[in-house]
């Protein structure tokens, strides 16, 4: 490296044998990888009813679901991670450099989609639960969970930071 260089963090999954910069508490996670955190942190209010209504209606049935989707799961976390750690940019910014305007587009609209409906399901799910607790109108309370997350959303976009995001540059 030449001196002035900017030097960019080294993350977890730098080099599998180079383990000296990583915490011996933490050595697990970086031969495990992102998907054991996406997993984990994936039960928003939608995954926790939809986890809820399968497992009354399923019980243990579709277990066997998990153990056939997390090392996909896994797969696809790292490799994002890992085109994330080396060209310095997200899925979206590479998209748009390596595939055709159509197809980056296409991608686009289908993220804008998945999310658009997720965060209308969580949306749904705090409604329901306040109404289970405060004894109101469903419709009502979505309303009011979708106006303080879209002014808390607004706030941070005006502050011109993240407030939910560690500006620290270690993943782990």
């Amino acid at each position: 490296m030449k001196a002035g260089e900017p030097t960019r963090p080294r993350h977890f999954f730098a080099s599998r044998f180079d383990r000296t910069y990583k915490l011996a508490a933490h050595g697990w996670a970086a031969d495990i990888g992102p998907g054991l955190g996406t997993i984990a942190t994936d039960n928003d209010p939608g995954g926790i009813l939809t986890y809820s209504l399968a497992g009354a209606q399923y019980g243990f049935d579709l277990l066997w679901v998990c153990v056939l989707s997390y090392p996909s799961m896994v797969a696809l976390q790292m490799v994002a991670a890992r085109v994330a750690a080396v060209t310095g940019q997200g899925l979206t910014a590479n998209m748009r450099k390596h595939y055709s305007r159509w197809l980056f587009w296409l991608a686009v609209v289908r993220f804008l989609g998945a999310n658009t409906l997720n965060m209308a399901a969580d949306m749904l799910a705090m409604g329901e639960a306040a109404q289970l607790i405060f004894r109101g109108s469903v419709p009502l309370f979505t309303l009011l969970f979708a106006c303080v997350s879209l002014s808390a959303a607004f706030a941070e976009r005006s502050m011109g930071q993240r407030i939910s995001v560690p500006q620290s540059g270690r993943a782990w």
